[in-house]
């Protein structure tokens, strides 16, 4: 049996889910991408996906909700939810603190749940110009609540950085840097 490969012998299959852009530099360039190298069986659920496979990677489209922020948030995430419930697999990653009570209810599953983490969440709230000023301490502190209950029950937590690893408890988190891919270096 390879790294990538399950108990049953097959590819371990991994879904990477989202609620922004399917295509993202970090998410799909760098860790979908690589996980397919390695021998993965990669899905990224996510909505305005695109058709077929890119890469290795296979893509599964959630219709996005019409309407503001907040519903498109609650509905997207339930289709979401319903979509990762139907499509079995090894392990299921996300990066979006909006998903973060999609995550609990998948742990609750008993579904293998990777938290991926390369921004300080609960301070970034507090800076974001569409949300109410009033509103923002209370949000951040629902949303540090939230991360620290994943960080805590989510199978293992991955960080960019050594200061984010901080907040996760240290035996099942790991540090995976956000350096650039050599070839996209071009002098």
């Amino acid at each position: 049996m390879t790294a990538a490969s399950s108990t049953t012998g097959m590819p371990t299959r991994v879904i990477y889910f989202t609620s922004s852009v399917a295509l993202d530099i970090r998410m799909f360039a760098k860790e979908c991408r690589s996980l397919a190298r390695a021998g993965f069986d990669v899905t990224v659920v996510a909505p305005n996906s695109p058709m077929g496979p890119i890469d290795g990677v296979s893509f599964v489209n959630v219709p996005s909700a019409s309407g503001g922020r907040l519903r498109r948030a609650v509905f997207d995430s339930a289709r979401l939810l319903k979509v990762l419930i139907t499509h079995r697999a090894d392990v299921y990653q996300f990066h979006d603190p909006q998903l973060l009570p999609v995550a609990l209810l998948l742990r609750c599953l008993r579904r293998c749940v990777v938290y991926d983490v390369y921004e300080n969440v609960r301070d970034d709230v507090r800076t974001k110009p569409y949300l109410p000023r009033l509103a923002r301490p209370v949000l951040s502190a629902i949303v540090g609540a939230l991360e620290w209950l994943v960080g805590r029950t989510a199978s293992h937590v991955i960080t960019a950085t050594p200061s984010l690893a901080l907040q996760f408890p240290s035996s099942k988190t790991t540090i995976v840097h956000n350096y650039p891919i050599i070839d996209e270096l071009d002098a």
